[in-house]
C-alpha cells in the first residue's frame, strides 16, 4: 500500500474515532473516512504499527502520533511507513532534500510538503531527514552521519556568529555539492566549508573524498572545519585548503577514491569554545 495524505490524515480519524469509543468493526462500516474508503484507511493504520487488527484497539505508537500537530503526524507517518514498508523511494533520501525531491513520487511529495519538511534547517527538521536516511544506511554509516552533521550545527552556528548572517547548508539539500556549508569570507566573496568531526579527539581522522577535493581544487575559497567532539566543550579548527595539499595524493596506476588525515596534523589551530560564543587557544 503506497503513502499518501490521504491514506495518513485518515488513519489518523480512524485513530479518533476509536478514541471517541467506536470499535476498529464500527469503523470498518463507516464506508469513506476522509477521502479513502475505512479499510484502506483502517490497513494503512495497521501497517504502520499505529492499529493493533487484532485486538481492534489504537497501539502507543498511534496513540502518540494522533497527540501531535497534523504537520508532526504527518512527518512522523513518513518515518513509520518508510520504516514498515521499506519503499523504494527511501533509497533517495541520502542523496539529500534537494535531491530526492526531484525524484519522489507525487503522492509521496505531497506527504512531505504537508509535513512541512521541505525547507528549512531546524533541529526537528535536520533530525527528520537525518532518521529517514538511517533507516537506508547501514548501522555505522548512520553512526557516522551523526557526528557529521553535530559538527555541521556547529559550523552554522560558528559562521552565523563570525559574520552575522546564516551560511547555506548544503549538504541537507545535496550529497552532492562537495562541501557543507556555503559561506561568506571577511571580504565577502563565497567561502565552501567542508565539515569534519570526530569523537576520537585528535586521534580522529578527517576523510575527504575525490569529488570533495575536486571542488577545493577549483578556483573557489575552500576550507575545511574540524570538530573535536572528545570532550564537553567542542573545539574547531579552520584550515584552509593549501594546508591540506600536501595529504592529497596524485592518480598512479589507479584512480584514487579518497585520502584522509589526521587532526593531530593541524593541532596547534584548534580552539575551545567558550560560553560567550567566541573560540580560544585550548
Amino acid at each position: 500500500m503506497p503513502l499518501s495524505l490521504g491514506r495518513v490524515l485518515s488513519a489518523l480519524e480512524v485513530i479518533r474515532a476509536i478514541n471517541d469509543g467506536h470499535s476498529l468493526a464500527e469503523v470498518a462500516l463507516f464506508g469513506r473516512i476522509g477521502v479513502v474508503p475505512a479499510g484502506i484507511a483502517i490497513d494503512f493504520g495497521s501497517n504502520v504499527g499505529w492499529l493493533d487488527g487484532v485486538r481492534g484497539s489504537v497501539t502507543p505508537r498511534g496513540d502518540e502520533v494522533c497527540s501531535l500537530t497534523s504537520e508532526d503526524a504527518a512527518a512522523a507517518a513518513i518515518h513509520d511507513f518508510a520504516k514498515a514498508s521499506r519503499p523504494g523511494w527511501l533509497e533517495l533520501i541520502p542523496r539529500g532534500r534537494a535531491e530526492a525531491g526531484f525524484a519522489l513520487p507525487v503522492e509521496v511529495l505531497q506527504c512531505f510538503a504537508f509535513a512541512n519538511v521541505l525547507q528549512g534547517v531546524s533541529p526537528q527538521i535536520v533530525a527528520f531527514w537525518d532518521d529517514l536516511a538511517a533507516l537506508a544506511r547501514s548501522g555505522d554509516a548512520s553512526a557516522k552521519l551523526g557526528i557529521g552533521r553535530d559538527a555541521e550545527r556547529l559550523s552554522y552556528e560558528f559562521e552565523s556568529t563570525r559574520l552575522g548572517l546564516t551560511p547555506e547548508w548544503r549538504s541537507v539539500e545535496s550529497n552532492l555539492a562537495g562541501f557543507d556549508l556555503l559561506s561568506r569570507t571577511s571580504s565577502g566573496s563565497d567561502l565552501r566549508i567542508e565539515v569534519k568531526g570526530s569523537r576520537a579527539g585528535l586521534g580522529g581522522r578527517a576523510f575527504v573524498s575525490r569529488h570533495e577535493w575536486e571542488v577545493a581544487c577549483g578556483p573557489v575559497d575552500y576550507s575545511f572545519h574540524l570538530w573535536d567532539l572528545s570532550g564537553n566543550v567542542p573545539r574547531l579548527a579552520v584550515v584552509d585548503k593549501e594546508l591540506v595539499v600536501q595529504y592529497a595524493p596524485l592518480d598512479g596506476r589507479g584512480r584514487w577514491e579518497s585520502f584522509s588525515f589526521r587532526f593531530a596534523a593541524f593541532r596547534q589551530f584548534f580552539r575551545k569554545s567558550t560560553s560567550d560564543g567566541h573560540f580560544v587557544q585550548g
